[in-house]
């Protein structure tokens, strides 16, 4: 004897599917996260070089010395990473909080490991050139505008813990400026590890407080 009272699985998924709706072009996790980086990039490119000069043979050393290439290539990677997993910790269930870490951890790890080894062998010769004042407050600064852009994109998804995925934004948005650092200031691998990447630290501690606030559902 079958139960009418239950509805065909057919019947249901049809009715379910014809209720759903196209999600937008400007919703889509691909174009948000293009779009970010390519407006963070080009404002913070443009903030710092409207600040100062890059340090004088930046980009030579770039194409010619293969530890140095590989570290701005890897940190480069690590923030296209974690740029992804803040835009997949925005959509429920894409992610767990677990991978979430273990993503975040990835994403630094190979250009925490570079630096380490450049304690001992550094990628340049050390050297004063290019040295700026307050290259940590510029770090600082530097990372509000891509923070500020990528909170406004994220309130178009659902992140269902803001201030996890406000957290994993402000890193994305500090590792940018930070990364140029490395090209516009002096090469001194101690000095980039307390005037470039400690100052990372404030845009992720803003970006937990403002995702916790501005990013709740």
């Amino acid at each position: 004897m079958t139960d009418r009272s239950r509805p065909d699985p057919e019947e249901l998924i049809d009715r379910l599917a014809a209720d759903l709706t196209p999600v937008s072009f400007w919703q889509r996790p691909s174009v948000l996260l293009t779009c970010w980086l390519l407006l963070s990039v080009l404002t913070v490119l443009g903030m710092s070089l409207a600040h100062a000069a890059w340090r004088p043979g930046a980009l030579v050393q770039l194409t010619t010395v293969p530890q140095f290439a590989l570290e701005i290539l890897v940190a480069a990677a690590g923030i296209c990473t974690l740029i992804w997993a803040t835009v997949q910790s925005a959509l429920p269930g894409a992610l767990r909080p677990s991978r979430v870490v273990l993503i975040f951890v990835l994403s630094w790890a190979p250009w925490l490991a570079l630096l380490v080894l450049g304690l001992y062998e550094p990628a340049l010769t050390p050297s004063m050139a290019g040295k700026r004042e307050d290259c940590y407050l510029e770090v600082m600064v530097e990372s509000l505008p891509p923070l500020f852009i990528g909170l406004l994109m994220l309130r178009r998804l659902y992140p269902l813990r803001g201030w996890q995925t406000g957290a994993l934004l402000g890193f994305a948005s500090g590792m940018i400026p930070a990364l140029l650092m490395q090209l516009s200031c002096m090469y001194l691998v101690d000095h980039a590890w307390t005037h470039h990447l400690a100052p990372v630290l404030v845009p992720a501690l803003m970006g937990a407080a403002a995702g916790g606030r501005l990013l709740r559902r």
